[in-house]
C-alpha cells in the first residue's frame, strides 16, 4: 500500500511538468537518417550575402541563410563560435525549426568565405565591426514585426550578443547564450599575463599575425581533443569540414588583434554598469567541463542582470548543441522551454 501511494504521487508529479516529448529532438540512435534528414533541409535554403562593414575601406560579403517557418512562434538569430561556420549548425537549425521556429544565421567577419587576413586565422580589427554586422544584417532580413525576436550565441558569438545587447537595447526580446566567451580560460598563462602579451604584440604591430600559442587549421583533429563527446556528430562535422566544399572555410588561430579586442571587450561587458542595461529574459547554458571559459564569469554576469538563468549541463563539453545525447537533450529541452515560457506565440 505504501509503496502503490508512492507510485501515485510520483505519477501525479511527473504528469505536472512537460514532458520532453512534447519537442521534437533528433537523437544518437538515429542519426543516419538524421543527417539524410537535416541536411536536405539545410540545404533547401540557398545561401545568400549582405554587405558587412566595410573592411579597411574595402567591401565585405557575408553570407547567409534563412529558415522561415510559416508556424513560428518566434524568429531565432544565431551567431556562431569562434572559427565555426553556418555549416556546423545544421542540426541544431533543423531541431529549432522542427519547433515552431524561424531560424537565421550568417557567418562572421573572418568566417566563411570572408577572409580578413592573408592565411586562415581569426582576425577582427575591432570588436565593434561585429555589433554592425549584427545591425546590418537584422536590417537585411527584415525580420516580422509582430514575432519575438531572440538571439542564440555560442561563445565568441556569446560575447557578440552580450555586447550588442547593451549597446543596442530593444533590437532583440530574449537571448540564449551558450557556453558564452564572458570571460575566456587562457592556460597555461594566468589571465593578466595572457592579456599583457597580446596587447603588447598588437602594439607592436603584429595585430594580423598569429598570436603565441596559436596554430592554424590542422588535420590531427581527434574525438578526444573535441568540444564535445559525440562520436557520431563529431565524425559528421569532421568529413562535412573537410569536403573540397568546406576545406576553404575552415578557420583556425587567433590573432594578436583579434585576442587584443576580444580582451578588450571582455571587460568591458563584465561592467556591472553595463551588464545592467540587459534587461530582457537571459538564459546561459553553461558547459560543467568547459575548457574555453571561465564559469565564474557567467555566473557573475547572471547574478548582475535584471532577469538572468544558468543552466548547468554537468559534465558536457564547450559545444553543448553539438554534444552526446545525454547532454544535448535536457539543453534543447530546456532552450525550448525558456523560449515557449517567455515568448508565447502571437
Amino acid at each position: 500500500m505504501h509503496y502503490t501511494f508512492r507510485f501515485i504521487l510520483l505519477s501525479i508529479i511527473c504528469l505536472s511538468f512537460p514532458a520532453s516529448a512534447q519537442y521534437k529532438i533528433s537523437n544518437e540512435a538515429e542519426y543516419p537518417q538524421n543527417i539524410a534528414t537535416f541536411t536536405k533541409f539545410f540545404k533547401s535554403s540557398p545561401a545568400n550575402s549582405f554587405i558587412a562593414t566595410a573592411h579597411k575601406g574595402e567591401s565585405i560579403s557575408l553570407d547567409y541563410k534563412s529558415f522561415h517557418n510559416p508556424k513560428a512562434m518566434a524568429s531565432v538569430v544565431i551567431i556562431q563560435g569562434f572559427s565555426e561556420s553556418f555549416f556546423k549548425y545544421q542540426e541544431f537549425i533543423y531541431d529549432l525549426y522542427q519547433n515552431g521556429l524561424s531560424v537565421h544565421i550568417f557567418n562572421a567577419r573572418g568566417h566563411g568565405k570572408s577572409k580578413l587576413t592573408s592565411e586562415p586565422s581569426v582576425h577582427v580589427d575591432d570588436f565593434n565591426h561585429y555589433l554592425s554586422d549584427l545591425n546590418l544584417f537584422l536590417k537585411h532580413i527584415n525580420l516580422d514585426k509582430n514575432q519575438p525576436k531572440l538571439i542564440f550565441a555560442h561563445s565568441l558569438g556569446g560575447a557578440i550578443a552580450s555586447r550588442y545587447l547593451q549597446v543596442f537595447p530593444g533590437q532583440f526580446d530574449g537571448a540564449i547564450l551558450s557556453s558564452p566567451l564572458i570571460k575566456m580560460k587562457t592556460p597555461p598563462f594566468p589571465y593578466f599575463l595572457a592579456e599583457a602579451v597580446v596587447s603588447f604584440g598588437d602594439s607592436l604591430g603584429f595585430s594580423e599575425s598569429l598570436a603565441v600559442g596559436q596554430s592554424l587549421p590542422q588535420n590531427n583533429w581527434t574525438l578526444e581533443t573535441a568540444n564535445n563527446q559525440s562520436k557520431l556528430r563529431f565524425e559528421f562535422y569532421r568529413k562535412t569540414s573537410y569536403s573540397p566544399e568546406l576545406m576553404p572555410l575552415r578557420r583556425a588561430g587567433a590573432t594578436y588583434g583579434f585576442l587584443s579586442q576580444v580582451f578588450e571587450n571582455s571587460a568591458l561587458l563584465r561592467q556591472e554598469s553595463e551588464v545592467k542595461k540587459i534587461e530582457v529574459p537571459i538564459l546561459i547554458a553553461q558547459a560543467g567541463n568547459d575548457s574555453w571559459v571561465v564559469g565564474e564569469a557567467q555566473n557573475n554576469f547572471c547574478d548582475i542582470a535584471p532577469n538572468c538563468e544558468i543552466f548547468l549541463v554537468e559534465g558536457a563539453k564547450h559545444e553543448i548543441y553539438h554534444e552526446a545525447d545525454i547532454y544535448r537533450k535536457p539543453y534543447l529541452n530546456k532552450i525550448l522551454r525558456f523560449i515557449n515560457d517567455n515568448f508565447k506565440r502571437p
